[in-house]
């Protein structure tokens, strides 16, 4: 089977959708398929307009810049070039992993006959969508052919936004390739320091600033406690400020985006993930933990709560419960048997749902319906 990727952004982009569509891309090549991955550029990182990755040709158009600009001549000049690209791969399937400005490129270019269309709903594209009554959002729901939500969360909304796509729209938790066996062989949890975990994209629907606030009241309660924020954004810079506002000194350290060793690395020394997101789909970073045997202490948005299972594999609190948060990390923090059970829990419900080779058997078992379908209609 031959397959279009598009993806909004793709790697060496940094972000919870771009690794897993790398991570996708990589798994689906392992597993026979023939990918061909299209995407965007974007100027904070300079790329070739074709490059590679796992085997799998890139093509990186300036879409971005072309919406951006508003040249008329440029927008016909890409959507020219995307049109050609589609007719060139001559694909079975077109894979739309999560909507973006440039999907609407992928809209202009349907021509009939034309391979079915598969889109992954992934929480950030689809709030923002909604918010905005955005038409791209709508046509592409109207005219895929079978839709995946990475969350009952997700699922519910969309269905929601679009009743008369639900029977073609269904769930499918999102996997993340395993760590290495010899990290996850690292000492148990109830053993380590008291270190804990933010990680991810600096912008305000994370609530990083509530983590840090929260910290605040735990650096007092539990002296050896540390804190460590992983990632970069917009909100970096008054993330500092609010860290040394509160007088927290070296106890907090910002130490940038990490590469997925450093993650597994970061993970194997802490002692609870803080997830105290505003908003979320289906935050992968929690299913690493729980890969990893850490519990996390997080908040009710979006999917999160179908990661972590409160009580059970953490600890779940209200957005933007500053209190309750501090509350919650610091009991698991003082009881170190209910840290370790937590983690194992987790671990184990990691495993049977959200294993890597599940997500990627049954993300090829709908390839295979969805083009059947297309093939018989």
């Amino acid at each position: 089977m031959r397959v279009l990727f598009w993806s909004e952004l793709f790697w060496p982009h940094v972000g919870g959708v771009e690794i897993l569509a790398a991570q996708t891309v990589e798994g689906l090549r392992e597993r026979g398929l023939d990918v061909a991955v299209v995407t965007s550029h974007d100027d904070s990182i300079l790329l070739p307009d074709q490059g590679d990755h796992a085997g799998a040709p890139v093509y990186r158009l300036p879409l971005r810049a072309a919406l951006a600009s508003g040249d008329v001549d440029e927008l016909m000049r890409q959507r020219r070039r995307v049109g050609q690209l589609k007719t060139e791969l001559a694909v079975d399937l077109v894979h739309v992993f999560g909507l973006g400005p440039s999907t609407l490129f992928h809209l202009q270019t349907q021509r009939a006959p034309h391979p079915p269309v598969l889109v992954t709903m992934h929480g950030e594209v689809l709030r923002g969508g909604a918010d905005r009554g955005d038409t791209v959002l709508e046509k592409t729901l109207a005219s895929a052919s079978a839709v995946l939500c990475v969350s009952g969360a997700v699922l519910d909304a969309t269905r929601a936004l679009a009743p008369e796509a639900a029977a073609r729209t269904s769930l499918l938790y999102s996997g993340v390739r395993p760590t290495a066996a010899e990290v996850l062989a690292e000492p148990g949890i109830g053993n380590r320091e008291p270190l804990l975990l933010c990680l991810g994209r600096f912008v305000r629907d994370k609530g990083f600033d509530l983590a840090i606030a929260a910290f605040a009241s735990i650096a007092e309660a539990i002296p050896a406690a540390r804190l460590v924020l992983a990632g970069d954004g917009p909100e970096r810079a008054a993330l500092e400020a609010g860290a040394a506002s509160l007088g927290l000194g070296d106890r907090v350290r910002f130490v940038g985006w990490v590469d997925a060793d450093q993650v597994s690395a970061l993970l194997a020394a802490t002692s609870v993930l803080i997830m105290p997101s505003r908003r979320e789909g289906l935050p992968l970073v929690a299913i690493q933990a729980a890969q990893m045997g850490v519990p996390v202490v997080g908040t009710s948005a979006g999917g999160l709560p179908e990661v972590v299972v409160a009580g059970e594999t953490g600890l779940i609190v209200a957005p933007e419960d500053t209190e309750a948060l501090a509350t919650s990390i610091a009991s698991l923090l003082r009881d170190r048997d209910a840290m370790q059970r937590m983690g194992g829990a987790a671990r184990e419900r990691a495993d049977d749902v959200f294993g890597w080779e599940r997500y990627l058997a049954a993300t090829e078992r709908v390839y295979a319906e969805t083009v059947d379908r297309g093939r018989s209609s």
